[in-house]
Parts: structure tokens; C-alpha cells; sequence
């Protein structure tokens, strides 16, 4: 008896149930990989900090080749209502030294102003700085001679071990590695 055009038809396709079978799979299999992707994403910010921290820590080291001090900017117009122009003096004293508005932008800070405005992370770029230079005196020798003391730190505490902070040495360490007593102990 040969097999009817029907039945060959019907054994080539998937059933309803295969189908849900793969779809089921498929979702099960996505949620797992959920945490992994937004945990690839934290580290890649992350990453993209140090970069910052480490392009601002080359333009800084550049500056007091040239200029034989450190830049003196007002260290007070960063609590006052003049912090746009705090951060516009500090780019434009590195802005010889190829370090753009970008290198000054936390990427994880960028996602999270854009999200609350509800806005593009190109509309939200204002005139900020979310690494606070150490204020330092006029001597060339200051920013090199206290190696403890770090040249730029990360305004706020966004990443998983602490605000990011570089030192003379070039070395990027987070606030908990440089002082972990000062971690947040868990609450019970």
C-alpha cells in the first residue's frame, strides 16, 4: 500500500505541541541567559570607565609635562550652582590633549540620566563631568609625590564595587579595593 501524498505531507511538518515544545525551550533558554547579558553589559561599561579614567589620567600627565603644574581650577564652583562651569574648565584645560566630553561621561551614569528624561544619550550629553579631579597646589612635584592620593574619582558610586578612581601610577582601582573597610556591610 503505498503512503498518500497527505501522510507525507503531515510527517514533514511539526505538530502543534512540537511547536510549543520549541517555543517553550527557547524561552526557558533566554531567561537564563538574561543575567549573562546584563552582566556583559555592566562589565562593558565598566570597562568603558577605566578607558575614561585612563584617557583623562594621560591628558592630566600631558598637561603637567607642558604646563609644569597642575590645572587651578576653583575646586569650590563644583558645589555651587557654577558646576557646569567647573566642568567646563576642566575640559577646556584638556581639550589640547584630545580628551572629548565623552571621555568626562560615565557610560552607566549616561544610560541612567537618559532612561529618567526619557531622552537620547546624545540629547542628555550637558555640560558635566562624572570624574572629580583632585584639586592639587601650583608645584609640579604634588600630583606625583603622594602615590595614595587618586588624580581623578568617579562621582558616584554606579558600578558594582565602588566609585572608580586612578592614581598617579596610572593604576584604575574602585573605592572598596583602595578602602575596604568602607564597603556596606550586608544587612540582615
Amino acid at each position: 500500500m503505498k503512503n498518500s501524498p497527505y501522510r507525507q505531507a503531515r510527517n514533514a511538518g511539526l505538530t502543534l505541541l512540537e511547536l510549543v515544545t520549541v517555543i517553550v525551550i527557547i524561552a526557558i533558554l533566554a531567561t537564563m541567559l538574561l543575567p549573562v547579558v546584563s552582566s556583559m553589559a555592566a562589565r562593558m561599561d565598566r570597562a568603558k570607565c577605566t578607558m575614561n579614567l585612563k584617557a583623562l589620567y594621560v591628558g592630566a600627565e600631558s598637561y603637567l609635562q607642558d604646563q609644569k603644574r597642575w590645572p587651578q581650577i576653583d575646586p569650590q564652583l563644583v558645589g555651587e550652582t557654577d558646576s557646569d562651569e567647573y566642568a567646563r574648565q576642566w575640559m577646556a584645560a584638556l581639550s589640547p590633549y584630545k580628551i572629548s566630553k565623552e571621555s568626562w561621561h560615565c557610560p552607566t551614569v549616561q544610560k541612567k540620566l537618559s532612561a529618567g528624561a526619557g531622552t537620547s544619550s546624545s540629547e542628555s550629553s550637558e555640560e558635566r563631568i562624572d570624574y572629580l579631579p583632585t584639586p592639587f597646589d601650583d608645584k609640579e612635584i604634588t600630583p606625583h609625590r603622594w602615590s595614595g592620593q587618586p588624580w581623578f574619582i568617579e562621582r558616584g558610586s554606579v558600578h558594582a564595587d565602588g566609585n572608580l578612581m586612578i592614581f598617579p601610577d596610572g593604576s584604575v582601582k574602585t573605592l572598596y579595593e583602595y578602602l575596604p573597610d568602607t564597603r556596606p556591610s550586608a544587612q540582615p
